[in-house]
């Protein structure tokens, strides 16, 4: 005996109380409100006593929270609470913002309260007078509503939810739109006197009716109903108590991913077992007998074998909403090493997949990620120095240091280059199982000549196989230091980092043209021909490379490009200083 799905008793109890409430004339169309924070406080419970069946609230307005309505979340709970259906709508500023950056802002806001929970209604897009005078980001002002339906269509998609959201637009307003407009649910609003029941809201603008039909009404924004303090907009549906449910009533299907376990690498070929934990989050009980029966179900993409099949069947049935249940079922890893995407999401056969997608990546055969690093960000030429990396084997196979085919980390960039004096790191024990971590020390040597070059390295499997993810950084090399100090002063010919993008300053002292300057001076004064760093400490110091002028220094150059002469430093005190160094007092740097 197959059970009634929970959705089908909620949409029983709706049309039961649709029944109560309307009495004989249960085939009228079903009455509605659309509210926001102008009506304050709200009584549900008299709203719903009263014959209202259906709701929207504000959400949000424009792309920033500036425009958010402060009782939107409340209202949404307790219309459902009260037994409404209620949805969330967006004033759009279409004439100031991209329709993308609106969308998103009313997904972030309204969206944890859009479910399949049998109680949310389609989002709605209101589009009033400012709207239709602009359209940022789109080509039309149909073209900006399609682009923000559509966005909060897959936002909504990817979270396991089929939506088709309502567009809000007088019957006059609508001149702004074309025809493409007519893919999602009109809700037009025309307040002509006209009787609810049996009126429409094209009694005006009929030439702007691009769906040909209506299906939701705004036929008052001066209506008063128990349970508000104040006018409300009053709204009718074009149909049926069932066809309200059947076109604006999000499905109650939807679920979410409890927990894992999963290994992260597998041999390939291997079986291994899996295990997915879902819950329902739905209106629906969820069973695995019937024509539709309830299934996991492969993604990425849908309906693939990568694994070895597409189906997993619920264990057992039936899965009531609020419950957990977990999948373990073996798979079967592909013959072809490589990274592999394992995705599940929960089906009803026949019917459609819903609810949020589990995801991995399972890596099969060889692979490793980078962890972390621990080394010297500057090296002197010619520096002897220790670096240590850290990679986890997040394959399938087992790392060796024996063998025909040990596994070791190699350079890269380009590979097997031995800029670093090396080309292979050994690793310091063996095994290391999937799942686990290894610290690798390279004992490297800096190149001789000053530069910044590339260390990077990735694990192999000798003879030369490399796999997974490569570790890179930059080493300045520099010539070595420090250099020799002066009083309170560091004449510095050790050229690293620090030294670059520096000032200088210019002044004449004894008839000579004088330098002072922290760090190397730009190309185009005196002071680059000698290529010299100069740090001060604690101030800038008075000291500087003399030279009666450029033409002069360039012009005493030797042949050869470097190094240049040694130049003499002159420390210069300032004016009343009491430095042990006298004003002839003067040191030579030593050769760069």
């Amino acid at each position: 005996m197959n059970l009634p799905s929970r959705a089908s008793v909620w949409r029983g109890l709706i049309l039961a109380g649709l029944a109560w409430f309307h009495g004989s004339a249960l085939a009228q169309r079903p009455l509605g409100i659309d509210v926001s924070h102008y009506q304050g406080s709200i009584n549900w419970v008299s709203v719903a006593g009263s014959g209202i069946t259906f709701a929207w609230a504000k959400a949000t307005e424009g792309a920033t929270s500036g425009g958010d309505d402060a009782t939107f979340t409340a209202n949404a709970a307790n219309a459902k609470a009260a037994g409404i259906p209620i949805g969330a709508y967006h004033f759009a500023h279409s004439e100031l913002n991209t329709p993308a950056s609106e969308a998103a802002h009313f997904w972030a806001v309204a969206g944890p309260n859009i479910k399949g929970d049998g109680k949310s209604l389609m989002p709605m897009l209101d589009i009033e007078a400012s709207s239709v005078s602009g359209h940022v980001g789109a080509s039309s002002v149909s073209d900006w509503c399609n682009q923000w339906c559509n966005a909060v269509s897959n936002s909504a998609y990817a979270v396991g939810l089929i939506i088709k959201p309502v567009i809000y637009v007088s019957a006059c307003n609508a001149s702004a739109f074309d025809n493409s407009i007519a893919q999602w649910i009109p809700w037009i609003a025309d307040y002509n006197g006209q009787d609810p029941q049996t009126g429409t809201p094209w009694s005006v603008c009929s030439g702007n009716n691009r769906w040909g039909t209506w299906d939701v009404w705004q036929y008052t924004s001066s209506g008063s109903i128990p349970g508000i303090s104040g006018n409300v907009d009053h709204d009718v549906f074009n149909g049926t108590p069932a066809g309200l449910i059947f076109t604006l009533l999000i499905n109650g299907d939807s679920s979410s991913v409890v927990s894992s376990s999963v290994p992260i690498g597998v041999l390939p070929g291997q079986t291994f077992t899996a295990t997915i934990t879902m819950k329902n989050e739905g209106t629906t009980a969820w069973t695995n007998t019937g024509a539709n029966p309830y299934k996991l179900g492969s993604q990425s993409p849908q309906d693939n074998t990568t694994w070895g099949m597409n189906r997993v069947l619920l264990p057992s049935s039936p899965i009531n909403p609020g419950q957990n249940v977990t999948f373990t079922f073996s798979a079967t890893a592909p013959a072809t090493a490589g990274a592999y995407t394992f995705a599940w999401k929960m089906l009803q056969e026949g019917v459609q997949w819903f609810g949020q997608t589990f995801t991995t990546t399972i890596n099969v055969g060889n692979s490793a990620a980078v962890v972390s690093g621990s080394l010297p960000t500057t090296a002197a030429t010619g520096q002897v120095f220790t670096a240590s990396i850290i990679m986890k084997n997040n394959g399938g196979t087992i790392w060796t240091n024996t063998g025909a085919n040990p596994y070791r980390l190699g350079s890269q960039s380009p590979q097997d280059n031995t800029t670093w004096g090396t080309n292979r790191a050994w690793l310091p024990s063996s095994p290391i199982n999937p799942g686990n971590n290894v610290t690798i020390t390279v004992s490297a040597k800096a190149p001789a000549t000053v530069g910044t070059f590339t260390f990077a390295w990735r694990m192999l499997q000798e003879p030369g196989t490399y796999f997974g993810s490569t570790f890179t950084t930059n080493i300045s090399v520099v010539l070595p230091g420090p250099g020799t100090t002066i009083a309170s002063y560091t004449i510095d010919t050790n050229m690293d980092s620090t030294s670059r993008n520096a000032s200088f300053a210019a002044n004449t002292t004894c008839g000579f043209m004088n330098y002072y300057s922290y760090g190397v001076p730009s190309p185009t004064n005196s002071c680059t021909v000698f290529n010299r760093d100069i740090r001060y400490i604690p101030a800038m110091p008075q000291y500087g490379f003399t030279a009666p002028s450029r033409a002069a220094a360039v012009a005493a150059q030797p042949a050869v490009p470097f190094p240049p002469p040694i130049p003499k430093c002159i420390y210069r005190p300032p004016v009343g200083s009491t430095s042990t160094i006298g004003p002839a007092s003067e040191a030579m740097l030593p050769a760069a």
